[in-house]
């Protein structure tokens, strides 16, 4: 098992848009990768991939946690899928990684989604 705290990497939402764009994918929220449609990580990670490997979202997850850790894909996820349902836990943590993924991720999907959703 890697150790979390050697993660620094971050994602900026320009990165998130960029991939949606360059893919031509749908932002959907709670997939990480179904035809056209994925959610942040899974757009980030598809769009770094090569076009022909065909990744389940198992194998998504893993790319991600490899280069961002698990703590700070974890988090993001939950940001970027905005169910709301553990914000504090998110939001109020003393791990730095976990504060940062969350607030990325509500950052991605404000970036991709707007204001509307």
């Amino acid at each position: 098992m890697i150790e979390e705290k050697q993660f620094t990497k971050r994602l900026a939402p320009h990165e998130v848009c960029e991939a949606f764009l360059s893919l031509g994918f749908i932002p959907q929220r709670g997939i990480f990768n179904r035809d056209d449609k994925a959610c942040g990580l899974g757009a980030v990670v598809r769009h770094k991939s090569p076009a022909t490997d065909k990744l389940t979202s198992d194998d998504i997850e893993r790319k991600a946690e490899r280069v961002f850790g698990r703590t700070y894909t974890l988090a993001f996820i939950a940001g970027f899928d905005g169910d709301g349902l553990d914000q504090d836990y998110f939001e109020k943590t003393e791990n730095e990684r976990r504060r940062q993924g969350y607030e990325d991720g509500k950052a991605a999907a404000q970036a991709v989604f707007g204001g509307g959703q």
